[in-house]
């Protein structure tokens, strides 16, 4: 082997932010960040962060007891799309509190296998019910 640097490797580390971490932009410069972690049979938890041009983001969830727990951390002057992996809507929290009485979240639409969230940079910390 001449290098490491070579696409085999770059692909599994794009998958990793993008599919288990949710990492991923939605244009030019993060400007739009996309969350959208995907929890899978036997993977129970993931942390990544990414400095990208904008500032640090982050994420981190823990599936536990039916419960999927997601921290973000969204940097300034950005936004982001959120989704969150659940089969009940109603009952995603946000610090907390419903997520429709959060501030900074906008939920935009929901079907039976996520919530679709807008959020204005900060720190986030989701709560919902899994139970796929």
């Amino acid at each position: 082997m001449n290098s490491f640097n070579h696409y085999a490797f770059g692909s599994v580390g794009e998958f990793m932010y993008r599919y288990v971490a949710g990492i991923d932009t939605e244009g030019a410069g993060f400007k739009t960040i996309a969350i959208a972690p995907y929890p899978g049979p036997g993977l129970t938890s993931a942390r990544a962060s990414y400095q990208a041009v904008t500032g640090l983001i982050s994420t981190d969830w823990l599936l536990s007891k039916n419960t999927f727990s997601l921290e973000i951390k969204v940097p300034p002057n950005t936004v982001s799309h959120v989704r969150i992996p659940t089969s009940n809507p109603d009952a995603v929290l946000e610090s907390g509190k419903p997520v429709e009485k959060a501030s900074c979240v906008k939920v935009l639409s929901h079907d039976s296998k996520a919530l679709y969230l807008e959020v204005q940079s900060g720190t986030y910390r989701f709560t919902a019910p899994y139970t796929f």
